[in-house]
């Protein structure tokens, strides 16, 4: 789900075979996902036009009936990246103009000036990046856990059903584990390091050593933007289009990113869309206390929804009402690596 973030991208969990065969399978796509878009990467690679995809997280010990969350979740519900209607997907290409970006194709990170964080949030985009505490800061150990799958609209409305079928078949309930950083950006705030986490879960997935840093493009001073090359050729761009947070004083987070990812195939004249969100509920406490009740520090749940675009079909995305078509949930739990000191931007 990657995300699984971003993914953080949501649980990891996927088909390591699949990924292999074509270079993305469901799983890995979801865990990049969140890697990539959310703050941890435990969502996978969905198979992105048959190489991979990415997913979306959402993190907590509390249900996700909260009235912090569900007021949330309303915001967001309200503006769902209509990124596949005219009249945004308008803004989103002058936006990108300003940039000096494509949205079919891969573009390098490039490191933004405040003026505009706050174009950003005036477009309704919301923070430049999403923020956490300072309790955050560092490298974790992170075990995630898919949960559970559900099919909103039914299965007439999944692009892959096979994708669905196995991560039922082979994700639900496994535990995956792997590493997540958050880092300090260059205005001092905690941010999670998606380079680096969208690295471990593809050490994950494809063997450690297969990709590297210079492999991927991203900045801390640029952070809705993740483009790299995967083995064989594929080019996988992330832009998160929108997001949103509500922190509750003193332990908890709700974390919301909608993102898009463009897939670009060796010998494919069109690009492959795929359109997610991540919502992360997260819930920490000392390491004192965790060690106590030999626990983790950090707990979450994370729910990485995916939504239909035109490259689905125009008149099944219409059906669909800016409705999800498939929903990850995911468990995830924190622990301080003790090998790893905190790192900078």
């Amino acid at each position: 789900m990657l995300a699984s973030t971003w993914s953080a991208g949501t649980a990891v969990g996927g088909r390591k075979e699949a990924l292999l065969r074509e270079l993305g399978n469901k799983s890995i796509h979801q865990r990049l996902s969140i890697a990539v878009s959310c703050s941890v990467p435990p969502s996978a690679f969905q198979a992105a036009e048959r190489r991979a995809s990415f997913k979306a997280c959402s993190t907590s010990s509390r249900s996700c009936n909260d009235s912090a969350s569900t007021s949330l979740r309303q915001q967001e519900a309200q503006a769902i990246p209509t990124l596949w209607q005219c009249h945004r997907r308008g803004l989103l290409l002058g936006a990108a103009g300003l940039l000096g970006l494509s949205l079919h194709t891969p573009a390098k990170a490039s490191k933004l000036p405040p003026a505009f964080d706050r174009a950003w949030e005036k477009i309704g985009g919301g923070p430049a990046d999403l923020y956490f505490p300072d309790e955050f800061l560092g490298i974790w150990s992170v075990e995630s856990t898919l949960t559970s799958i559900k099919l909103p609209l039914g299965p007439d409305f999944v692009p892959d059903p096979k994708v669905v079928k196995r991560a039922e078949d082979e994700d639900m309930n496994r535990n995956v584990r792997y590493q997540v950083a958050f880092i300090r950006n260059g205005q001092g705030r905690v941010i999670t390091d998606r380079r680096y986490n969208t690295l471990s879960l593809l050490d994950y997935y494809l063997g450690h050593g297969k990709m590297s840093n210079s492999d991927i493009a991203w900045s801390a001073a640029d952070p809705n933007l993740l483009s790299m090359t995967l083995p064989g050729g594929l080019d996988v761009t992330t832009r998160v289009t929108r997001r949103s947070e509500n922190e509750s004083p003193p332990d908890r987070l709700d974390t919301s990113e909608y993102f898009q990812q463009t897939y670009v195939a060796p010998g494919r004249l069109e690009p492959k869309v795929k359109a997610s969100q991540c919502f992360t509920k997260y819930k920490w406490r000392d390491l004192d206390a965790a060690k106590r009740q030999s626990g983790p520090q950090i707990v979450a749940t994370q729910v990485v929804s995916d939504y239909l675009t035109p490259y689905d079909g125009e008149m099944k995305m219409m059906r669909s009402n800016s409705q999800p078509v498939v929903v990850y949930s995911y468990r995830m739990r924190f622990w301080r690596d003790p090998t790893t000191a905190p790192s900078s931007a």
